[in-house]
């Protein structure tokens, strides 16, 4: 039975072979909602610091189990308005803002918490029912206001592949990803990161120029 501790070390080999010679290092957020306390303790052990939920309620719980200052929560899940003021409070980033009325209500809830929240920017480059997202050229159009909010600190955009066993489809939409990351970051040093890939596809995620990956199921599983 493969251990945690084992799929971490594959997972570190498969991103070394992954990474283009000389780019930048990759963040990886380990996504740890479905896991076990058991789980989560042999992540931690491991090394991962930046732990991604997708439910305030379990990462209000989990965060109280776990109350290590040295880790990073993020909520990648979609945020509902009556979650913003909790999220705001709980969280160290916010992966998942996808909508100028959202970032208006964290910006709000922020303000009212006296804190500075980094946020990523969701974009959608492919059609999807169950993905919300801004348009790459909505993003463009809105970049000033986006990133006028006093509470709020954009620190990158994140995008999610299309559900398709083609990899061309997939390196398609990452690299528009990468395009509008580089674009957007010329104008603006505070987006730093370019979040995409997850177990299935970082590694094309990767060499398409992802610094910041989202890896659940190929840490935890057991075979």
């Amino acid at each position: 039975m493969a251990s945690i501790a084992q799929n971490a070390e594959d997972l570190r080999l498969r991103l070394e072979a992954a990474c283009p010679k000389g780019g930048s290092p990759v963040s990886i957020i380990a996504v740890t909602k479905y896991a076990t306390l058991d789980q989560m303790r042999a992540v931690i052990a491991c090394g991962f610091t930046c732990l991604g939920e997708s439910r305030i309620q379990d990462l209000e719980e989990k965060k109280r189990i776990f109350p290590d200052p040295n880790l990073e929560w993020h909520f990648i899940g979609r945020l509902q308005s009556n979650k913003v003021k909790k999220a705001v409070m709980l969280c160290d980033v916010i992966q998942s803002v996808d909508r100028l009325s959202l970032l208006d209500e964290i910006n709000q809830a922020a303000e009212k918490l006296n804190k500075k929240i980094k946020i990523f920017l969701q974009v959608r480059f492919h059609h999807s029912e169950t993905q919300g997202g801004f348009e790459p050229e909505n993003l463009n159009h809105h970049l000033d206001k986006v990133v006028s909010f006093q509470f709020v600190e954009v620190v990158g955009i994140m995008t999610i592949g299309p559900h398709t066993s083609s990899a061309d489809s997939i390196r398609n939409c990452f690299q528009q990803a990468n395009q509008l990351f580089n674009d957007l970051r010329d104008d603006n040093r505070s987006i730093r990161y370019l979040c995409m890939g997850m177990s299935g596809d970082f590694e094309i995620a990767v060499a398409e120029g992802a610094n910041m990956i989202r890896i659940g199921s190929l840490l935890l599983q057991e075979e």
